[in-house]
């Protein structure tokens, strides 16, 4: 029986180092196979995070060139856009705060517009021209 014995080892000794090599084999080409899947992918992450930038930039020009044309559009709807003067201090910056019938031309439907001053605080009328 030992005879067998030794040769069953010697099976199981070589049929496990076989074993174990095709195991190796196909663990490693599994490995090669993931290391090109990660090189695949970290490439896919650098574009998107280039691509990403880039959209950072355009969304930084974009709110760069909304704030400029929000001030064009605040100084485009002027409250003042006929250019009047305050009759107490002759600053230009007034707001409009309404309108009433003209003292004069009131019977007739003309109307005076209103403005306060923002640098004195007084108000001013005036009746546009026809």
């Amino acid at each position: 029986m030992a005879l067998f014995d030794n040769i069953d080892k010697l099976i199981n000794e070589h049929g496990s180092s076989t074993i174990l090599r095709e195991r190796l084999l196909l663990a490693s080409d599994k490995y090669s196979l993931l290391e090109n899947e990660k090189l695949k992918l970290l490439e896919k992450i650098k574009i998107l995070e280039a691509h990403s930038q880039t959209l950072k930039l355009d969304l930084e020009q974009a709110k760069v060139q909304i704030r400029d044309l929000d001030k064009q559009l605040s100084h485009s709807h002027n409250v003042n856009p006929d250019g009047y003067v305050c009759d107490h201090c002759g600053s230009s910056n007034l707001k409009r705060t309404g309108s009433r019938s003209d003292p004069t031309f009131g019977d007739l439907g003309v109307k005076q517009k209103l403005f306060i001053c923002n640098k004195c605080g007084k108000e001013s009328a005036f009746t546009p021209e026809p």
